[in-house]
């Protein structure tokens, strides 16, 4: 997946910022979101790599974007994950709709 997003930025001529977030602390998590939240203003692409194995991201990320006052339009978040049992899949597809939604607002 990391591929393919990086190739349609350059493409499309857009700063993509690729994060590893599978099993992070809390001070990384921390880190990534504010890395997310810089993302939304200036409107980079940001590619979430192993959100399987944190899944805890997904809400505050949503709370982030959410609570966001300004949102460039050209801002894309991109998940990947691998198919997991621990995986919280009924949450998640919760979180992932309203991360659509909320980006199709802007």
């Amino acid at each position: 997946a990391r591929f393919l997003i990086t190739d349609l930025a350059y493409k499309r001529q857009q700063e993509v910022i690729s994060l590893y977030v599978g099993k992070s602390g809390a001070m990384e998590l921390k880190q990534c979101q504010m890395i997310v939240e810089k993302a939304l203003q200036a409107g980079h692409w940001v590619h979430l790599h192993a959100v399987h194995d944190c899944p805890d991201i997904l809400l505050n990320l949503l709370v982030s974007i959410n609570g966001a006052k300004v949102m460039n339009s050209n801002f894309r978040l991109w998940l990947s994950c691998e198919p997991v049992d621990t995986f919280p899949l009924s949450g998640s597809a919760v979180v992932f709709e309203d991360l659509h939604r909320l980006s199709s607002r802007y």
